[in-house]
């Protein structure tokens, strides 16, 4: 959860400091800035240290034939991830993966552009606006929503939103972000003033966080030896849905912008019907009695044991 936050305050924040360096040097310092920047960032995970552990058994595969190994490999590893979405589930974490980039998209790619046509305002100042999100997501993130998960499990919460355990607060907190999220995104299609945009921000600030949320989900349905896997397919669950999501924002847009008045905001309002459908996905989520990497540590603990 900490990860995905700081990731994004740095996606909020770099359109402030983007804006202020285009302002003082022009683009192409930026541009070039930020390419140094990146190929540092993919250098440094040459550092992060290997945790694989050996497997005795490959020894033995080495010993046969290559070609036919490294094929029995392929379909192993190949029935080990079908098996991690063989839950009705896992097949909805799958699919709300595939909605929650417009998420990400509403709030840091498309909205320069849009922004800049609906408020009559240069693409370099409104990194101003992300960035006033930015401030409001660390405040939410860092002091609001900590306050929020921890109160809503002690026992002197109101009982309809007191949980006895993490997992089924984790689900409620999912929910939760997803109506945030819809009420937000309607409130950006909405507004007519910047004002009422940021506003429409900061209600969306408090969706953001069910993607840790849905992640945290998931590893419950998966042992610690699959997280790796099921993370693995969900980023490129998420990749892929870009192939659509994209288009269909970009075709929203140009809709709304040539009809004019309130449909300027479609894709916002477009966005607000995908976290309908996310929020009534997660209404068929089931949480299992006890998670995977739970049931394994029992095993291993009779194991030793015996």
């Amino acid at each position: 959860m900490r990860i995905h936050a700081l990731s994004m305050i740095g996606n909020l924040i770099s359109p402030a400091l983007a804006s202020m360096f285009m302002a003082a040097v022009g683009p192409w310092p930026p541009f070039l800035l930020s390419v140094v920047l990146i190929l540092t960032s993919a250098s440094m995970i040459f550092l992060v240290p290997e945790s694989l552990k050996r497997d005795p058994h490959d020894d033995d595969a080495l010993s046969g034939s290559k070609l036919k190994t490294s094929l029995a490999q392929a379909f192993k590893e190949l029935k080990k991830s079908a098996s991690a979405f063989a839950s009705v589930s896992m097949v909805v974490v799958l699919l709300i993966t595939m909605l929650q980039l417009s998420l990400v998209l509403s709030t840091y790619q498309f909205l320069s552009q849009f922004t800049s046509k609906r408020y009559h305002i240069p693409i370099a100042d409104t990194g101003y606006i992300q960035s006033t999100y930015g401030v409001g997501f660390i405040f939410i993130s860092f002091f609001i929503m900590p306050w929020i998960t921890s109160a809503l499990v002690k026992p002197g919460a109101p009982a309809p939103i007191r949980f006895d355990d993490d997992r089924r607060r984790d689900l409620f907190l999912a929910r939760a972000s997803y109506i945030a999220s819809m009420v937000g995104t309607f409130i950006l299609g909405l507004s007519g003033s910047i004002p009422g945009f940021i506003f429409g921000l900061i209600i969306l600030a408090f969706g953001v966080s069910s993607e840790g949320y849905l992640k945290r989900i998931a590893t419950l349905y998966v042992t610690a030896e699959q997280r790796t896997r099921l993370f693995t397919i969900l980023g490129l669950s998420a990749i892929a849905s870009d192939l659509w999501l994209s288009p269909v924002l970009a075709a929203l847009f140009s809709l709304g912008m040539r009809i004019g008045g309130i449909w300027i905001g479609l894709p916002y309002f477009g966005i607000s019907g995908l976290c309908i459908i996310m929020f009534l996905a997660s209404l068929f989520l089931r949480l299992p009695a006890y998670s995977r990497i739970d049931e394994e540590s029992d095993s291993n603990d009779r194991s030793d044991s015996q």
